[in-house]
């Protein structure tokens, strides 16, 4: 099995949370160039994302980055939204291993002569037949003002 398969089935199996600390504490300091990394977002903030995104769905969407990252970069929705729920809703709710603690959601915006491209239809085959939800929002411009 290859590294790759062998993260993605730690992802799969909810070991994201400690991926992320382990890949932050040995690399961050010294800012490792990864293709695709941005080490300017808070590692507070990722955890919690790994933390409301149900595993397999990271899994899914980590598996299409790595498969072609070139053509598949870009084309992610617009927005993405998370929300965290505290730890002793997890226990109310009955959340299970790796089904996400909170809830994650994605929105592609479009103007009215805006069209889907390939990649953006991809993107949100993926999430969705994932369970992570997606919105196609159709922005209407009220007023238009003109510079002249």
């Amino acid at each position: 099995m290859s590294e790759v398969n062998a993260r993605l089935n730690e992802i799969s199996n909810g070991k994201a949370m400690e991926l992320i600390k382990s890949v932050w504490e040995e690399h961050h300091e010294r800012k490792t160039c990864v293709v695709g990394l941005d080490w300017t977002f808070a590692v507070e903030d990722l955890l919690e994302i790994a933390a409301a995104f149900p595993s397999a769905a990271l899994s899914a969407a980590m598996k299409v980055l790595v498969q072609e990252y070139g053509q598949r970069g870009g084309g992610v929705p617009d927005l993405f939204l998370w929300r965290t729920e505290e730890a002793g809703d997890c226990e109310v709710n009955g959340a299970e291993e790796g089904a996400g603690h909170g809830e994650v959601m994605f929105a592609e915006v479009k103007s009215e002569n805006d069209r889907l491209s390939d990649t953006q239809r991809l993107w949100i085959d993926v999430l969705s037949g994932a369970g992570v939800r997606v919105e196609l929002c159709n922005a209407v411009a009220k007023e238009v003002l003109v510079r002249r």
